[in-house]
């Protein structure tokens, strides 16, 4: 059962992203010789360290976020604990898409367009500036000499 919806038993599960998944497992074993003395642990493995404690418990929940899991179940008699007969199923929670390669791929190439947009920017902010300057540096330096009398030196 995954966040109260049943699902039916596979190999694997994929789900899309979300901040957590409340994943309860049902499970059972059969014993024909002793049925009342089934106990079973239970390992989510890249969740749990070690194989949870011999219990009759049928079910466990956990709180899941984004990541590669594997659950692994156990079922045993309490007199015979080495002839254990064992399932499991891997999960699959993707991440979210802002940590996928693309996303970041494209943020990186956004972010260089922009900053590639701002330099050409002020480049011709700065070329016109700068030919305003020259022009207005050439008409005073025309009044300058015309008001000494002199000839206007030719423009380069």
């Amino acid at each position: 059962m995954i966040n109260n919806v049943e699902y039916p038993f596979r190999e694997s599960y994929s789900l899309p992203y979300r901040s957590s998944y409340t994943v309860k497992i049902n499970y059972a074993g059969i014993s024909l010789r002793d049925p009342l003395n089934v106990v079973y642990r239970t390992k989510l493995e890249n969740f749990d360290e070690e194989w949870g404690e011999v219990t009759a418990s049928r079910s466990v929940t956990y709180r899941l976020s984004d990541g590669h899991y594997r659950f692994n179940v156990e079922a045993l008699t309490r007199d015979d604990p080495d002839n254990a007969a064992s399932a499991s199923f891997s999960l699959v929670i993707q991440k979210p898409f802002t940590e996928t390669w693309w996303f970041i791929l494209s943020v990186l190439a956004l972010l260089a367009v922009v900053v590639y947009v701002v330099i050409r920017l002020r480049e011709r902010a700065h070329r016109k500036q700068r030919e305003f300057l020259e022009n207005e540096l050439q008409k005073r330096t025309a009044e300058v000499y015309l008001q000494k009398g002199g000839a206007c030196p030719e423009e380069p």
